[in-house]
């Protein structure tokens, strides 16, 4: 993660937040993070695609983060995927995702998988560009 990035993203975290790779922006980020957060990172050149991990703890309402991260994900072309942790807690949030076109994944592994596999396709694709 970008020094500038961590620095921008720090505005809108709690102290005890991590801004490094991946960011921990703790188990209180509301709408208001997940959408400053999530608008300045993918603003970033470098970055190619995110991950959004939500994980239920009962302090806020899964589906406020996942509004965020469609109204965000929306403005960018760059894939954005998730997984919202949290079964019953978290369905209205994971409906609000696959309506909003943000793919979300049933565990921190089949995220992973598709992530490798939009890099590997992404790269497949430039070299078949170069011949």
């Amino acid at each position: 993660m970008p020094s500038e990035v961590q620095r921008k993203i720090k505005n809108f975290l709690p102290p005890i937040a991590s801004t490094s790779n991946p960011i921990d922006m703790t188990g209180g980020a509301d709408y208001e993070c997940y959408r400053n957060v999530l608008d300045t990172i993918l603003a970033e050149d470098t970055i190619d695609s995110v991950i959004c991990i939500f994980v239920s703890q009962g302090l806020v309402t899964a589906a406020q983060p996942a509004r965020a991260v469609v109204e965000v994900a929306d403005r960018y072309s760059k894939p954005v995927l998730a997984f919202w942790m949290g079964e019953r807690s978290t369905r209205e949030a994971v409906e609000i995702l696959r309506r909003g076109r943000i793919p979300c994944y049933p565990s921190p592994s089949r995220v992973a998988m598709a992530a490798s596999t939009i890099v590997s396709y992404s790269r497949l694709k430039k070299t078949l560009n170069q011949t």
